[in-house]
C-alpha cells in the first residue's frame, strides 16, 4: 500500500498521540520519531486500510460515533478510545507479521 509519512511539530495533537494515519499520510510528531516503530507504523497501515475499505469519510463517520458512544457510555477519553472496534483491530494486530496481508475487508467489525 502507497502512503506519505510526514513528521510533523504540529500534528499530531495531545501528548499521548505518537502517529495518526489520514489517507494517504501517516502523520508522525517529530518529537516523537524515535518512537515510531514498526508496531506503531502497523497499527497506522491497519488504519489507512480501514479508511480504504469505508471510502474515507464512511470511516470518520463512523470512528466518531464509536467513540461518541463510548463517552456518553463511560464517560473517559481513554475508554471510548481504546473500546472503539477500529483501535481494537489495529492494537490487536500491531505486532503480527503479514496481518495486513491476510487481513479480510472489515475485520474491525469482528472487534464491536
Amino acid at each position: 500500500m502507497k502512503y506519505f509519512t510526514i513528521f510533523s511539530r504540529l500534528l499530531p495533537i495531545g501528548k499521548q498521540m505518537r502517529a495518526m494515519a489520514m489517507w494517504p499520510f501517516v502523520i508522525v510528531k517529530r518529537s516523537r520519531r524515535a518512537e515510531f516503530t514498526d508496531n506503531v507504523r502497523q497499527h497506522e497501515e491497519i488504519h489507512l486500510k480501514q479508511q480504504l475499505e469505508l471510502w474515507i469519510v464512511g470511516f470518520w463517520v463512523l470512528y466518531a460515533w464509536y467513540y461518541v458512544r463510548g463517552l456518553l457510555r463511560y464517560h473517559r477519553h481513554m475508554d471510548a478510545y481504546a473500546l472503539n472496534p477500529f483501535e481494537r483491530e489495529a492494537y490487536a494486530n500491531s505486532g503480527k507479521p503479514g496481518y495486513l496481508e491476510h487481513r479480510h475487508r472489515f475485520a474491525w467489525r469482528e472487534y464491536k
